[in-house]
């Protein structure tokens, strides 16, 4: 197992490896080295740059699975209730938000979006002079958030919560779900801030805990 990291210019600037035996059909989480990235430029709407981790498995000298994990490095600091500075921090300077909530659906039409529609909306958005993104009230096709990563946005990602059956089963599966969910959108450097859908049905309790 290699993991090669390239800064946004191509560049190789870290890499680790690890050489694992497993048995036919055994599976196993591989810990790779770490590896430091020196003076790391910064993630920015200004200037948003991207590296990627290209992450690749080979089998007697043949590669057989890749794929590829765009990343950018940014600070964000969200103010606190009473906070004497109210202001959105990032990368230590201020930086003030003009956002939008968007639905992911078409008027009579579906909630399936093609690349071509995707980046549609993405354009009419950026050319309102939005800088931010809040999904409308739901995960978001991943594409949105390629294109809030590259394009410099904001982005607030929902996690649907309209429904509520007061069980341990739907407990657990609705954790489960979250976990899925953060795990797909958890190296973005856009992502400032995670929410639960508004108009929750969810007990406080448990939504504070989730």
């Amino acid at each position: 197992v290699t993991a090669r990291l390239r800064a946004q210019d191509g560049r190789l600037v870290g890499q680790g490896r690890a050489q694992v035996a497993l048995a036919p059909g055994e599976g196993r989480v591989v810990t790779l080295p770490p590896v430091e990235l020196r003076r790391p430029r910064l993630w920015s709407p200004a200037r948003p740059h991207l590296y990627v981790i290209e992450t690749e498995v080979r089998s007697s000298g043949r590669a057989c699975d890749r794929v590829d994990t765009p990343f950018g490095v940014r600070t964000v600091r969200w103010p606190a209730a009473g906070d004497a500075d109210g202001r959105l921090l990032l990368n230590g300077e201020p930086f003030f938000i003009n956002g939008v909530s968007d639905y992911e659906h078409l008027l009579g039409g579906s909630h399936a979006f093609s690349a071509a529609q995707v980046r549609a909306r993405v354009r009419q958005i950026e050319a309102a002079g939005f800088n931010a993104f809040r999904d409308a009230h739901h995960p978001h096709n991943l594409r949105f958030q390629e294109h809030w990563d590259r394009d410099g946005l904001l982005w607030w990602p929902q996690f649907g919560a309209h429904i509520w059956f007061d069980s341990d089963a739907f407990r657990r599966h609705f954790k489960g779900l979250l976990r899925d969910w953060v795990r797909e959108r958890r190296n973005s450097p856009s992502l400032v801030l995670w929410g639960l859908q508004n108009e929750s049905q969810l007990p406080a309790e448990f939504a504070e805990e989730c």
